[in-house]
C-alpha cells in the first residue's frame, strides 16, 4: 500500500501483487466531499509525506536527492536554447551561396574549435599534472549550494611546487612542439597544426607557468612588485624565443616555413605576456592579486569593472594604433650601419607588442564579463542559486559567441577592400575569437564542478573533470582536423594562388617559354635571309645550356 498526499487529501491506492485489482480501480475518480467533512471522517496518515524542496539544493553535506528547482530548470532551457541556435547558425553560415560569407565561416570555426581544444587540453594537463602537488590554490567555484555574495574575495597565492610543476609543463610542451615542427617540414599539415593549435595551448601553459610565479607571497606583495614579474617574463621569452630562430633555421630553410614557425613563437609570446599583463592591471584595480581562474568576485562597489571595461577599449585603441606604426618600419638598405641594422633587429623583434595587447585586451574582456555577472547576481541578495550562476555562464557565452562570430567574419570580409590593415583585422579576430572560448570554457567549467560530488577524493574528483574535458576534445579535434583544416588550407592556396600564382609560374617557366621559340625562328629564316646573323648569335646563346643539360646526367 502507498500513501501519496495532494492537497491535504489522503488518497489509498492498494496495489495487489496478484492482480486482485483491476486497473479501472487505479483510473477511476470518486466525487469527493468538502473539505469540512474529509476532516472530520478521515483519519490523518501515520505515513510521512514526500518532502521536495526547492529551497536546498543538493550539496555534499545532505545526502543525495534527486531535486527538481526553478533555476536548474531555467538553466537546462537555456543551454537547449543556445545549442539550438548555434547549430541552425551555423548550418545557415556554412550553406551560404556567398562565397566569401563562406570561407570567412569555415575559417572563424576553425580558429574557435582550435582554441577551445587548446584550453580543453591544458586543464586537463593542469589539473592531472597539479595532483603531484600539495599546495593549496585559489581557485574558488560555485557550489550546489549556490553563490554567497556576503563572502570576501580571496587573494590569489601559490607555491613553490605550483610554480615548479607549471614551468615543468611549460617547457616540456615547447620542447615537444619545436621537435615536432623540426621532424615534420616536409609534411605541410602538420607544419599548420603544430603553428597553430600547438603554438596556442604552449602559449596558455607558458600563460599559466608565469601567472601561477605571479601569485607567490614575493612577486604579490604590491602591484609595482607584480609589474616587475610582467617585465621577467618579457625578457626570458625574449632570449628564448629571440635564440631559437637561429638554430632552427639551420635545418628548415623553406622561406615559407620559417615565416609558419615565427608566427608560432609570437603566439606563444603574446598568450604567455598577456595574462601576467592583465593580472597586473587588476591588482592594480582590485587592491589585490585575484586568480585568473573560477570565480571572479569584485570589489569597491564594483567600480573596477567599469574601469577594466574602459582599459579593454584603450587597449583596442592601442593594438590598432602600434600595429600602423609597425607596418612603417623598412629593412635597412645595403650597406647599412651596424646600428642601424641592429635597432631594425629590435623592432623587428618587439613587432609582437600589437598581438601583446590584443590579448590583453581578450584577457580584460573576459574578467570584465566576469566581475559583470557577479555584480548582477549578487544584487539585493545574499544567496544566488547555483541554477542563476549556470545560467549566468550561459548566457555570457551566448553573447560573446554571436558578437565573435559577427566581428571575424565582418573582419574576414573586409580584408578584400583594406589589405592594408590586414594584420590588424586579424589581431581582432584571434582576440575575439580567445573571448568567445573563454567563455565557453568558463561554462564547461562551471558546469563540471556542479557535476561533480565534493565529499569524494580528490584524484576522483579531478579524474571525472578530466574525463569530461577528454570527451570534449575526442568529438572536436578530429572533426577540426578531418573537415575544417583542409577547407581553411584550400581557400589560403586558392588566395595565394589568384594573389601571386601567375607571378610565379612566369618566374618558374623562364627555360619553358624559349625552347618551343628556338623552332619558329629557324622555321622563319628562309623567309627574312638578311637577319640571318644576328639569328646565327641567337642561335648560339642556348646551345650551351643544352649541351651542360646533356652533360649534367652524366656528370652526377
Amino acid at each position: 500500500v502507498i500513501c501519496i498526499a495532494t492537497d491535504g487529501h489522503d488518497t489509498q491506492v492498494a496495489l495487489d501483487a496478484h492482480g486482485l485489482i483491476q486497473p479501472d480501480h487505479l483510473l477511476r475518480k470518486e466525487p469527493r466531499a468538502s473539505l469540512v467533512e474529509d476532516e472530520a471522517v478521515q483519519a490523518p496518515s501515520p505515513r510521512k509525506r514526500a518532502k521536495v524542496t526547492a529551497v536546498e539544493p543538493f550539496s555534499a553535506d545532505v545526502p543525495p536527492t534527486v531535486v527538481y528547482t526553478a533555476q536548474t530548470a531555467s538553466a537546462a532551457s537555456t543551454i537547449l536554447m543556445g545549442t539550438v541556435t548555434l547549430c541552425i547558425g551555423i548550418f545557415c553560415m556554412t550553406q551560404s551561396s556567398h562565397k566569401g560569407f563562406n570561407q570567412a565561416t569555415w575559417k572563424s570555426l576553425s580558429c574557435s574549435i582550435s582554441i577551445f581544444s587548446a584550453l580543453l587540453v591544458y586543464h586537463v594537463l593542469r589539473e592531472s599534472t597539479n595532483l603531484l602537488v600539495e599546495d593549496d590554490f585559489a581557485t574558488e567555484e560555485v557550489a550546489m549550494k549556490g553563490l554567497k555574495s556576503d563572502e570576501p574575495a580571496v587573494a590569489a597565492h601559490s607555491g613553490d611546487g605550483a610554480v615548479v610543476v607549471a614551468m615543468l609543463r611549460f617547457v616540456f610542451a615547447f620542447g615537444l612542439q619545436q621537435a615536432i615542427l623540426v621532424s615534420s617540414r616536409q609534411r605541410k599539415m602538420v607544419m599548420m597544426v603544430s603553428n597553430t593549435f600547438g603554438a596556442q595551448l604552449v602559449g596558455l601553459l607558458c600563460a599559466d607557468a608565469f601567472a601561477t610565479w605571479q601569485e607567490t607571497p614575493y612577486w604579490s606583495t604590491s602591484p609595482g612588485v607584480s609589474f616587475g614579474l610582467v617585465c621577467v617574463t618579457v625578457l626570458l621569452l625574449a632570449l628564448c624565443l629571440g635564440a631559437l630562430p637561429h638554430l632552427r633555421n639551420k635545418v628548415i630553410t623553406d622561406q615559407q616555413q620559417q615565416a609558419q614557425c615565427r608566427e608560432g613563437d609570437d603566439t606563444v609570446a603574446a598568450w604567455g605576456i598577456s595574462l601576467t599583463l592583465a593580472q597586473f592591471w587588476r591588482f592594480v584595480l582590485a587592491g589585490q592579486l585575484p586568480h585568473y581562474l573560477g570565480l571572479q568576485r569584485s570589489k569597491y562597489d564594483r567600480s573596477e569593472t567599469s574601469f577594466l571595461f574602459l582599459t579593454w577599449i584603450i587597449l583596442i585603441i592601442l593594438t590598432a594604433l602600434s600595429e600602423r606604426a609597425f607596418s612603417l618600419v623598412q629593412s635597412p638598405a645595403e650597406g647599412a650601419s651596424r646600428l642601424v641594422v641592429l635597432s631594425h633587429k629590435l623592432l623587428t623583434g618587439a613587432s609582437v607588442l600589437p598581438r601583446i595587447l590584443a590579448m590583453t585586451a581578450a584577457w580584460c574582456c573576459f574578467f570584465w564579463a566576469k566581475w559583470l555577472d557577479y555584480g548582477m547576481l549578487t544584487t539585493g541578495t545574499t544567496l544566488v542559486a547555483a541554477g542563476e550562476v549556470m545560467k549566468a555562464e550561459m548566457y555570457n557565452a551566448m553573447v560573446c559567441t554571436g558578437l565573435a562570430f559577427c566581428v571575424m567574419i565582418g573582419l574576414l570580409m573586409l580584408e578584400e577592400k583594406a589589405p592594408q590593415f590586414k594584420k590588424c583585422f586579424a589581431f581582432f579576430c584571434e582576440s575575439s575569437m580567445f573571448t568567445m572560448c573563454l567563455a565557453w570554457n568558463s561554462a564547461f567549467q562551471v558546469a563540471c564542478a556542479f557535476s561533480k560530488d565534493a565529499a569524494a577524493p580528490e584524484f576522483e574528483q579531478v579524474f571525472t573533470r578530466c574525463t569530461q574535458s577528454q570527451w570534449m576534445c575526442i568529438v572536436l579535434i578530429p572533426a577540426w582536423l578531418l573537415f575544417m583544416v583542409p577547407r581553411v588550407m584550400d581557400s589560403e592556396e586558392s588566395k595565394d594562388g589568384a594573389a601571386g600564382g601567375p607571378k610565379a609560374e612566369g618566374s618558374e617557366e623562364p627555360k619553358a617559354a624559349e625552347t618551343p621559340k628556338e623552332p619558329e625562328q629557324k622555321e622563319a629564316k628562309p623567309e627574312e635571309p638578311k637577319d640571318a646573323k644576328p639569328e646565327a648569335k641567337e642561335e648560339a646563346k642556348p646551345e650551351a645550356p643544352k649541351e651542360d643539360a646533356k652533360e649534367a646526367p652524366g656528370e652526377s
